[in-house]
C-alpha cells in the first residue's frame, strides 16, 4: 500500500486512537498543513513562536533560510540555540 493510500481522504473519518498514532507522520503533516500566519504577516521571525520552538519544529524549518541572509533574525535563532 503506497503512503498516499494511508491517509484519509476529506470524507473519511479516523478514530482518534489512529489520528494519534499517525500524528507525527511527516506525509500527514506535509499533506494537511495550515497557514502559518505570522510567516504571511512579518518580514521577519517572531521571538515568542521561537522561544516555544524545538530545532525541528515546522515554524523554525520554514525560517531557517531566511535567518541565514538576516542578521537581526540570524542573531534570534543563535540566542535560542537554533543555528
Amino acid at each position: 500500500m503506497s503512503r498516499a493510500a494511508e491517509l484519509p481522504t476529506p470524507r473519511d473519518r479516523w478514530s482518534l486512537d489512529l489520528l494519534v498514532r499517525k500524528i507525527g507522520d511527516p506525509a500527514l503533516e506535509g499533506r494537511y498543513r495550515r497557514a502559518l500566519s505570522f510567516r504571511e504577516t512579518s518580514r521577519h521571525v517572531n521571538p515568542l513562536m521561537l522561544a516555544v520552538c524545538g530545532p525541528g519544529a515546522l515554524y523554525v524549518r520554514q525560517w531557517r533560510d531566511h535567518a541565514l541572509r538576516c542578521r537581526s533574525c540570524r542573531e534570534l535563532f543563535s540566542y535560542f540555540g537554533l543555528l
